[in-house]
């Protein structure tokens, strides 16, 4: 995975300005900015968040959930939701086109067997509750846009993990192409986690 350094170095390649650009618009030393880039320093939470604003993005596309868990916006949510994905804990799940995607209308969000025998979701009828185990239900993503762009990256995403299997005794093809597919992959989860549109508000 990209290290915070490189992920400021993309951010602020994809927005065309120079390591001194980016040092006079947050104030931070042009010799500080570019140890962050070859992972030389680690900036700090303050410098993390000025970076952050000044490329235009989510603090967490710099620095993940490692250091302070977020749910402001909608790129948070991509971030959650891709690494519950990856984590086997609520997986996107569904029936498949040709293409190998899958169907916006079968798209479920299915939490893993094993949670089932720790949680269940407690509804209230009256002064009845019932209780549903958690393997007992699915969760449906509302918002279309979300929803198709979550379903482009876990294609992308099983192809890479397909990919990985086979890369022990590759060939030196085979490994080039695995890690423009490593790259690609990056590249796709840093644009969704970069969304800094709020999340809707109730």
């Amino acid at each position: 995975m990209l290290t915070i350094g490189e992920k400021i170095r993309y951010f602020r390649k994809k927005l065309g300005i120079t390591q001194d650009q980016l040092a006079s618009v947050t104030g931070i030393h042009p010799v500080s900015i570019r140890k962050y880039e070859t992972n030389k320093m680690q900036p700090q939470a303050a410098q993390i968040e000025r970076i952050a604003d000044a490329l235009h993005v989510n603090r967490s596309a710099l620095d993940g959930f490692d250091t302070q868990f977020r749910m402001e916006t909608v790129g948070d949510l991509y971030g959650l939701l891709m690494e519950l994905h990856k984590s086997g804990i609520l997986m996107l799940r569904g029936e498949r086109n040709e293409e190998k995607y899958i169907t916006p209308e079968s798209a479920q969000l299915v939490p893993a067997s094993p949670l089932a025998g720790y949680f269940a979701m407690q509804f209230s009828e009256s002064k009845k509750k019932k209780a549903i185990q958690v393997n007992d239900f699915t969760l449906c993503l509302t918002d279309s846009d979300v929803l198709d762009k979550l379903i482009k990256w876990e294609c992308f995403y099983g192809i890479y993990l397909n990919a990985s299997k086979f890369i022990e005794n590759a060939d030196q093809t085979t490994l080039d192409n695995y890690h423009d597919l490593e790259s690609t992959l990056e590249a796709i989860e840093l644009e969704l986690i970069s969304c800094r549109e709020p999340l809707a508000k109730e």
